[in-house]
């Protein structure tokens, strides 16, 4: 499903002297803040092409003065990062909003998707020519139209857990259903099917994302139960296991609903946050009954693993 806009938020920096220092803090604020689409330095004139020339033109152009820039194809999520921003840096950041054809904007982002390697997972674009290195089960992600598809550090953080998860435990955690909230790409979802879960419930908030979460699930032949809700449905059994890879607020207004719904027993694997967020979300779980197993880090970034303790 190829949508024609692809919005950019520009944010640029009206003080020449102290620039660089403050792109350096809003650099650091959207990281914190799980921000994909994110490039550091753009540079007017400078266009993207179904080539590496373009990427390698604006790499080399990125000193400190360039505006970052900031895209994703719903226009809400980008003016809620604009306001966000505003509220955080005030008259530090000057910022404007553009609609753009996505064809070129899509070309770009294909050369810079590569593959990612796990333990049972080789995940990669449809676009990907060469051989599966290690005889990995694939999963293929049509790199083009979704953010999140498997490269940020949360994604790859959840889907190891999940793994270690399928060849450990004991009990029958893989009868019950999953759920996937926030499902993005779907290549969460994607990997629990292959990993052996039969029942499989995949969230967003976002039609156009589901639209190609389906998609890619169709591309990897599994059957995933879709729906477009930021709550944990009701109509199902408990779940045995619970992804959630989402911003620490949202995180926060979803633990009572993920509390009741998760099975006895059954695990929750959170992802989404630095270390600083940790301990508020690990007090907070606990206040529902979430008791801690695990803390794993990658690349900067934190997944916890708790367990019902019903």
């Amino acid at each position: 499903m190829r949508r024609e806009t692809t919005w950019e938020l520009r944010i640029s920096f009206p003080n020449q002297l102290t620039g660089s220092a403050k792109k350096e803090r809003v650099l650091d604020w959207l990281a914190t803040y799980n921000v994909e689409g994110v490039a550091e330095s753009v540079v007017d004139g400078v266009q993207f092409a179904a080539d590496d020339t373009a990427l390698k033109s604006i790499a080399e152009a990125g000193q400190e003065s360039f505006p970052i820039a900031v895209f994703d194809f719903d226009r809400a999520k980008i003016e809620s990062v604009r306001d966000m921003l505003h509220a955080e840096f005030g008259a530090d950041v000057e910022t404007t909003i553009a609609g753009l054809k996505t064809q070129a904007w899509e070309s770009a982002w294909v050369p810079d998707f590569t593959t990612l390697s796990t333990e049972r997972f080789f995940v990669a674009p449809t676009e990907f020519q060469n051989p599966n290195p290690k005889q990995l089960t694939t999963i293929s992600i049509e790199a083009a139209n979704a953010f999140g598809t498997g490269q940020h550090a949360t994604t790859e953080a959840i889907l190891r857990e999940l793994e270690m998860l399928a060849s450990t435990t004991r009990h029958p955690i893989q009868s019950l259903p999953l759920i996937d909230v926030g499902t993005g790409s779907g290549v969460l979802a994607i990997a629990a099917h292959k990993l052996g879960w039969t029942e499989i419930v995949a969230t967003d908030i976002d039609s156009e994302v589901l639209a190609e979460a389906r998609a890619n699930s169709l591309r990897n032949e599994v059957e995933i139960d879709f729906r477009l809700t930021e709550a944990i449905p009701q109509d199902t059994p408990r779940f045995g296991v619970i992804l959630v890879n989402i911003l620490a607020p949202v995180l926060y207004r979803l633990l009572p609903q993920m509390a009741r719904r998760l099975a006895a027993n059954g695990r929750v694997l959170m992802t989404g946050f630095i270390n600083e967020d940790v301990p508020g979300l690990i007090e907070a779980s606990q206040r529902y009954g979430l008791s801690l197993l695990k803390k794993s880090d990658c690349r900067d970034w934190v997944c916890l693993t708790f367990q019902h303790s019903r």
